[in-house]
Protein backbone atom coordinates (compact mmCIF):
# COMPACT_ATOMS: atom_id res chain seq x y z
CA UNK A 1 0.00 0.00 0.00
CA UNK A 2 0.81 3.56 -0.50
CA UNK A 3 -0.20 7.05 0.54
CA UNK A 4 -0.24 10.78 0.85
CA UNK A 5 -1.20 13.11 4.01
CA UNK A 6 -1.85 16.79 3.09
CA UNK A 7 -2.22 18.43 7.05
CA UNK A 8 -2.51 21.94 7.55
CA UNK A 9 0.26 21.96 10.17
CA UNK A 10 -0.44 26.06 10.46
CA UNK A 11 -3.59 25.76 11.81
CA UNK A 12 -3.69 21.76 12.74
CA UNK A 13 -7.39 21.80 11.59
CA UNK A 14 -6.86 18.84 9.42
CA UNK A 15 -6.57 17.63 6.16
CA UNK A 16 -6.55 15.30 3.45
CA UNK A 17 -5.17 11.37 3.18
CA UNK A 18 -5.47 9.36 0.31
CA UNK A 19 -4.62 5.31 0.43
CA UNK A 20 -4.04 3.23 -2.69
CA UNK A 21 -3.80 -0.25 -3.07
CA UNK A 22 -1.31 -1.19 -6.15
CA UNK A 23 -1.34 -4.54 -6.14
CA UNK A 24 0.10 -5.16 -2.96
CA UNK A 25 -0.22 -8.35 -1.33
CA UNK A 26 -1.73 -6.73 2.12
CA UNK A 27 -5.37 -5.22 2.21
CA UNK A 28 -5.13 -3.58 5.43
CA UNK A 29 -2.89 -0.98 7.47
CA UNK A 30 -2.88 1.80 10.12
CA UNK A 31 -2.98 4.91 9.39
CA UNK A 32 -0.93 7.20 11.60
CA UNK A 33 -1.04 11.01 11.60
CA UNK A 34 1.45 13.45 13.31
CA UNK A 35 1.78 17.06 13.30
CA UNK A 36 -2.65 17.62 14.27
CA UNK A 37 -3.51 19.14 17.74
CA UNK A 38 -3.10 16.49 20.61
CA UNK A 39 -6.20 17.20 22.58
CA UNK A 40 -8.38 17.98 19.54
CA UNK A 41 -11.03 15.60 18.51
CA UNK A 42 -11.20 14.71 14.37
CA UNK A 43 -13.73 12.83 12.72
CA UNK A 44 -12.21 10.84 9.74
CA UNK A 45 -14.39 10.98 6.75
CA UNK A 46 -14.38 9.03 3.42
CA UNK A 47 -14.36 11.57 0.70
CA UNK A 48 -16.64 11.91 -1.83
CA UNK A 49 -19.75 10.60 0.75
CA UNK A 50 -18.64 12.36 3.67
CA UNK A 51 -19.29 8.51 6.03
CA UNK A 52 -17.38 9.19 8.92
CA UNK A 53 -15.20 6.32 9.62
CA UNK A 54 -13.33 6.92 12.81
CA UNK A 55 -13.59 10.21 15.47
CA UNK A 56 -10.05 10.15 17.76
CA UNK A 57 -8.17 12.90 19.43
CA UNK A 58 -4.51 14.30 17.13
CA UNK A 59 -2.73 11.97 20.04
CA UNK A 60 -5.00 9.05 19.15
CA UNK A 61 -4.13 9.91 15.48
CA UNK A 62 -0.48 9.68 15.94
CA UNK A 63 0.15 7.03 18.47
CA UNK A 64 -2.63 4.25 17.34
CA UNK A 65 -4.10 5.35 13.91
CA UNK A 66 -6.78 3.91 11.80
CA UNK A 67 -7.11 1.19 9.80
CA UNK A 68 -8.00 1.24 5.93
CA UNK A 69 -8.88 -1.86 4.35
CA UNK A 70 -9.01 -1.99 0.70
CA UNK A 71 -9.90 -5.49 -0.41
CA UNK A 72 -9.37 -4.90 -4.45
CA UNK A 73 -6.03 -5.30 -5.89
CA UNK A 74 -6.13 -1.76 -7.52
CA UNK A 75 -7.66 0.34 -5.25
CA UNK A 76 -7.82 3.78 -3.27
CA UNK A 77 -9.70 5.73 -0.97
CA UNK A 78 -9.58 9.35 0.17
CA UNK A 79 -10.00 10.59 3.70
CA UNK A 80 -11.09 13.70 5.17
CA UNK A 81 -10.24 14.77 8.58
CA UNK A 82 -11.47 17.69 10.33
CA UNK A 83 -12.42 18.87 13.82
CA UNK A 84 -14.76 17.28 15.32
Amino acid sequence: MDGFARINTETRSGGLVGIFRQGATEESRVISLPYLDASTVYVIKQAPTGKAVAKMTGAELEQKGFKVTLKEFYQGMLYEITNF
